[in-house]
């Protein structure tokens, strides 16, 4: 299986532009290069995946507010999904079923 680059020019790669535009938007998100930017997301993701999230699943929608506060209990629902889904993977079952797939 093909091993998929992490850093800038593998991200560049990955969304089909140039070195330049990713550092413009790691520029943008205000960090100095990538590496400050990666380490950045990096905090982010870990401090994201301690604090509990709490979405009524049977109705995300339940709430009375704003367009904000229902993008907001979508945003919730569909991260707790992946997470959970996240949570249920395996690297190595991921590797085995994808070395039954016949190679397209």
């Amino acid at each position: 299986m093909e091993s998929r680059r992490h850093d800038s020019r593998g991200i560049a790669s990955e969304v089909f532009v140039s070195l330049a535009t990713v550092l413009r938007v790691v520029r943008k998100c205000g960090y100095d290069s990538w590496r400050a930017f990666a380490g950045g997301l990096l905090l982010y993701s870990e401090s994201a995946r301690q604090q509990p999230v709490s979405v009524n699943m049977s109705r995300p929608f339940g709430m009375p507010g704003s367009s904000a506060a229902i993008v907001s209990s979508i945003k919730s629902l569909f991260e707790q999904t992946v997470q959970e889904a996240a949570a249920m993977l395996s690297l190595e079952d991921l590797e085995r079923v994808a070395g039954l797939l016949p190679v397209a």
